[in-house]
């Protein structure tokens, strides 16, 4: 702080950043269990059918091979970017975008069409088992949600012993 009780410019931004995140985080709360799921990136897709999810999600990006039956969704994003008059076409209640992986003017229009976007950007084992919870909220049934927690608890218990 400076001596007159401002915040520096630095500390402020994290504020706002941590503003912003939980923000996001309690809109995806308040707006319910998505029914239609896009995910346009291969990790989120694996996550997403491994957490129960699988069935809720309508379509994939090109690069999205497995479980097998992402292979079988319609391709809506690749490589050129995402084709966002195909993701509105199919009136996703959900996107799980990869900010690194998608292109940003993809993703704010599709915002500013009213498409909630969720961001899953991992960068940390914990982070994997930390979004097949998250995922896992969206499951179909409570026992696959039960079942997706047990494996996630499971796959980090081992991790911590290697």
């Amino acid at each position: 702080m400076h001596a007159n009780g401002r915040l520096t410019g630095v500390m402020a931004a994290a504020l706002r950043g941590l503003a912003c995140i939980a923000m996001t985080v309690a809109a995806l709360a308040c707006a319910g269990t998505p029914q239609r799921i896009v995910s346009l990136a291969p990790h989120a897709t694996e996550l997403l059918f491994a957490a129960g999810a699988g069935d809720r999600v309508v379509a994939v990006s090109e690069s999205c091979d497995f479980p097998e039956a992402a292979r079988r969704l319609p391709k809506v994003s690749g490589y050129r970017g995402t084709n966002v008059e195909a993701v509105i076409a199919l009136k996703p209640d959900l996107v799980v975008a990869w900010p690194s992986g998608n292109r940003a003017a993809d993703l704010d229009a599709l915002r500013r069409l009213g498409i909630r976007v969720y961001d899953s950007e991992l960068d940390t084992l914990a982070g994997i088992a930390a979004e097949v919870r998250r995922f896992s909220e969206w499951a179909g049934s409570e026992q696959s949600r039960r079942h997706a927690l047990q494996q996630a608890d499971e796959a980090t218990a081992q991790l911590a012993s290697l």
